[in-house]
């Protein structure tokens, strides 16, 4: 089992709250969006991933001092579903 994979069954289990993964470099981001696109999970707005892809691509192309970083929890929704939502640090 990856570490992503023990995170998740973590997660639904409600044993962690949530966790973040980070990405440095576009390439990474498209991987950490294409793991999420695979296990069926959408941003806490309802929205399919794939419609931030390129926003975020751009962001990153923009501001390369940022990182992208993707938040995962169980609930943060009204729906209480498993959701994701990204923030942006500084490297």
């Amino acid at each position: 089992m990856t570490n992503f994979d023990e995170k998740m069954k973590q997660l639904k289990e409600e044993s962690i709250a949530e966790f973040s993964l980070v990405a440095g470099t576009i390439g990474e981001a498209r991987e950490l969006i294409e793991l999420v696109k695979s296990n069926g999970i959408k941003w806490f707005s309802g929205e399919p991933i794939e419609h931030m892809s390129e926003y975020i691509y751009k962001k990153m192309q923009t501001y390369p001092e940022k990182r992208f970083v993707l938040n995962f929890r169980n609930g943060f929704n009204l729906k209480k579903q498993l959701t994701i939502f990204c923030t942006w640090e500084q490297r």
